[in-house]
């Protein structure tokens, strides 16, 4: 049973039935489904209208539940993770094959991030890492709050508040090798990462 003292439960549960939820990153509001749930996952998609070929990220509640899914967690990755979690980097590292499949990564590798949002962490303590998005339609700009949020996607998806995020999407860095690969520039600063 629902009770109204723990703002986490109504995500907990919904994501459990295998529902989208909203939740608030550090970064940006975003749309967030359990990997394991693959009709969670297709809903996901469709609410979004991302393309199938654009595979989903996955938020991690610290850097042990990162390294878990990864195959193998490179030495580049614990250094990046080191500097910059939690955090606005995003790390592709190669993961295990069902996984990076959920997340429609054709290429057995998938993007992990420890965000630095402190509800959103304790979310993921009790769920296990979740695939996410931001949260807008596919092209359009992402919501800058919860209540942008709702204006888009409507009251009906459970969400999970936090502070205002920064509105700069995650830096994305291809960690699989032993030099580090810019994918994407964001919140993190390249020059930060990329110096020794």
């Amino acid at each position: 049973m629902t009770t109204s003292t723990d703002p986490l439960s109504p995500v907990v549960e919904a994501l459990g039935r295998g529902e989208v939820v909203l939740v608030v990153t550090d970064t940006v509001v975003g749309l967030a489904a359990r990997p394991d749930r693959p009709e969670a996952i297709r809903a996901l998609y469709e609410l979004k209208g991302r393309p199938a070929g654009l595979a989903l990220p996955v938020l991690c509640a610290h850097r042990d539940q990162a390294a878990a899914l990864a195959r193998p967690w490179t030495p580049l990755a614990e250094h990046l993770a080191e500097r910059a979690w939690p955090g606005g980097l995003t790390l592709v590292v190669n993961a295990d094959a069902a996984l990076a499949a959920a997340v429609g990564s054709g290429d057995a590798s998938v993007g992990l991030r420890v965000p630095a949002q402190p509800p959103l962490l304790a979310l993921l303590e009790r769920t296990g890492p979740l695939a996410a998005t931001s949260c807008n339609r596919h092209g359009d700009p992402p919501a800058a709050d919860l209540a942008e949020a709702r204006l888009v996607f409507g009251t009906s998806l459970a969400a999970l508040d936090g502070p205002r995020p920064s509105g700069l999407a995650s830096t994305v860095v291809d960690a699989r090798g032993e030099v580090p690969t810019l994918l994407r520039r964001g919140a993190i600063s390249w020059d930060e990462l990329s110096s020794p």
